[in-house]
């Protein structure tokens, strides 16, 4: 039968492992954006797209000017041309004139609202885009971090393994069965330590004929396992 020091040093490993898979799962739900980065883009994103939008705006109002342009000195040359004598024709192309240039000033119109609110937009994206980038570069510094930090882990993880496979190897079948037994049953704590006069895991105070026989148990081969009489767990006096 193994000894109750060799049971204790399989569950340091399995504990070991446990807490390294514990935060490689934390590293692992870390490795996201976080809400900050993802506020940060979501308000870039939403300025540039505006300001895309008011440039096009602008663009078209400023396109839109420049055909009425044409179109109005068109006009005027033809009015002035004195090709056309038809009063009513003359009328027409007149009103048809100013029309033009009523429909032009009003797109001009737009067309400066566009530019102050491009103006504008360019200025919120430059900020948003600074915060975004300041952000980001706190997040990326973390991620690296946390990268390295797993990368370790997996490192350990690996290694704990072997060692934990190496231990199981030096026990004997019954005494590993009520080991992992044990583990399940109590919460991951199958030996318990024993401070001074009392089980370590549930705190009751423990006999000095059971404290002497654990202490036998823990480093002699062979030898029964003694257990707390309160909660059931293997008691190590090591």
């Amino acid at each position: 039968m193994a000894t109750v020091g060799e049971l204790y040093q399989l569950q340091e490993i399995d504990n070991n492992r446990q807490d390294a898979k514990r935060r490689l799962l934390e590293i692992q739900a870390l490795l996201t954006e976080t809400p900050e980065v993802a506020q940060a883009r979501q308000a870039l994103e939403e300025s540039q797209a505006a300001l895309h939008s008011w440039q096009a705006r602008q663009k078209d109002a400023e396109l839109e000017s420049h055909s009425l342009k044409g179109k109005i000195e068109e006009n005027d040359r033809r009015l002035m041309s004195g090709t056309i004598r038809n009063p009513k024709e003359l009328e027409a192309m007149q009103a048809n004139g100013d029309s033009m240039r009523r429909h032009r000033a009003a797109v001009d119109e737009r067309g400066m609202e566009a530019l102050l609110y491009v103006e504008e937009l360019t200025a919120q994206v430059k900020q948003r885009e600074a915060t975004f980038n300041q952000v980001r570069s706190v997040w990326a510094g973390e991620q690296r971090s946390l990268i390295t930090e797993g990368q370790g882990l997996q490192k350990q993880y690996a290694q704990l393994k072997s060692q934990r496979d190496a231990q199981a190897a030096r026990l004997d079948r019954a005494a590993l069965v009520e080991y992992e037994t044990l583990r399940k049953r109590k919460g991951g704590v199958a030996v318990a330590r024993i401070n001074v006069d009392t089980c370590g895991a549930c705190f009751v105070r423990l006999p000095t004929g059971i404290i002497g026989s654990a202490r036998n148990s823990t480093h002699t081969a062979g030898v029964p396992h003694t257990f707390c009489a309160s909660c059931g767990r293997i008691l190590y006096a090591g």
